[in-house]
This record gives C-alpha cells, sequence and structure tokens, in this order.
C-alpha cells in the first residue's frame, strides 16, 4: 500500500502533527521546555550583539561555553553565501552549489542549535568522566563501545561500568550548577548595552541526585 503522505516525501503530515506533539512535551516535561526556550532565546541575543572591532566595524562572535570538565565549546554558525557553478561531468552539465562562508553570525541556526548542542556537550562531559573513573577503577580498562549517551562494555564489566556511571552523573552535577554558569559565560559574551536584556534561567526542580545509583535502569 502506498505511504498516503508520499506526495512531498511526509513533510505536510510532519508539519501537522508537530505542534500537538510540542504542546504534550511542554505539559509533561514543562520545566525542560522552559530551559529550552530560555536557552534559544539567549543564544539568539548573544548570536546578534555587536562588538566593535578595532577597523570600526561592527562584528558578531560565535555563542561559546564551557563544559563541567572544562572543555571549551564554540558554535561556530556562519551566515553563508551561496554561489552556483555550471560545469560538465560525464558529457552533461551539472549544477554545484558553493557556500562562502560570511562574517556574520548566523542568529537563527544559533538559536535552534543551542538546546541540542549545549545538553550534548554535558553528555560528552558525562561520558569522558565516567570512562576516566572506569579506567581508574579497573587499574586501565580500555574496552568501551560508546554511541552519544548510550555506553557499552564487555559483559563482565557491565555491573561495575553502571555503577561508574550513575556515580559520575552524580558527581558531574551536583558540584556544578551546570545551569547558572552558562548563564553567567553567556552573559558575559554581551556587549555590555545588552546585558540588561537578558533574563535569568528557570529555576530547578529538586532532582534527589543521590537516588540515580539506586536506579536499576537509569543508562542504556
Amino acid at each position: 500500500q502506498q505511504f498516503p503522505f508520499g506526495y512531498d516525501d511526509g513533510y505536510r503530515a510532519a508539519n501537522y502533527i508537530a505542534k500537538p506533539i510540542w504542546d504534550s512535551v511542554v505539559d509533561s516535561v514543562s520545566r525542560p521546555a522552559k530551559l529550552m526556550e530560555w536557552l534559544a532565546s539567549t543564544a539568539n541575543m548573544v548570536a546578534k550583539s555587536k562588538f566593535t572591532m578595532p577597523d570600526g566595524t561592527q562584528q558578531t562572535l560565535p555563542v561559546r561555553w564551557t563544559t563541567p570538565l572544562g572543555f571549551p565549546v564554540v558554535q561556530s554558525y556562519y551566515n553563508v553565501k551561496k554561489h552556483q557553478v555550471r560545469t560538465y561531468l560525464k558529457g552533461g552539465i551539472i549544477y554545484l552549489t558553493l557556500n562562502k562562508h560570511l562574517d556574520k553570525i548566523d542568529s537563527k541556526r544559533s538559536e535552534n542549535g543551542m538546546s541540542p548542542n549545549w545538553v550534548h556537550s554535558l553528555d560528552a562531559a558525562h561520558l569522558m568522566l565516567s570512562v576516566s573513573r572506569m579506567t581508574e577503577e579497573t587499574d586501565g580498562q580500555t574496552s568501551f563501545s560508546m554511541v552519544h549517551d548510550s555506553f557499552g562494555c564487555h559483559a563482565a564489566d557491565l555491573e561495575l561500568f553502571s555503577n561508574q556511571i550513575k556515580l559520575s552523573l552524580v558527581e558531574l552535577y551536583s558540584a556544578n550548577d551546570v545551569v547558572e554558569t552558562l548563564y553567567e559565560e553567556l552573559k558575559a559574551q554581551l556587549n555590555p548595552a545588552d546585558v540588561a536584556l537578558i533574563t535569568t534561567p528557570p529555576e530547578q526542580g529538586d532532582l534527589d541526585y543521590g537516588l540515580v545509583p539506586l536506579s536499576e535502569y537509569a543508562f542504556s
């Protein structure tokens, strides 16, 4: 049977269902949704904040932050100018599109990418800490397999690694207020004239990190 929305690759159907799905997400996990909105709007503000360069020109700068382990992240989304090239290949005419990066930051892409990029950077910090702690615990264990925020090891090490993953998460977030740290970093990247426009992030919830080690299925 033919896919009913195949005429546009499902675009209209996806566009139709996107809003009720998002409304359901906001309704069920309102606090993370509010944080996502804050991240997006603040990143947009930072990406639009202009600074006067030594040559007198006005320039915007990439959004930056630092993970709890000290790794610097730079979200370099620049506007691009598309240039189409007409050429020949195997006797036929083809058109290639070349993108030339401009000096101005793309504030929309910075806004859309902020939430996932920041969360991924925290996941990466957690992964690095978990592997580091596991290596110390096993005196040199190096057999790991990772896909994003899924952790893998030999079956014999499963229980030990699972425990280290949970303890690393507790250590990472108990010792660091990652939202407040990000807020201070983003505020410092604004032109002084724009600092008054930034809002404080949503209040944190009451999650007890001490309960994480008791969860059997905290991670896959």
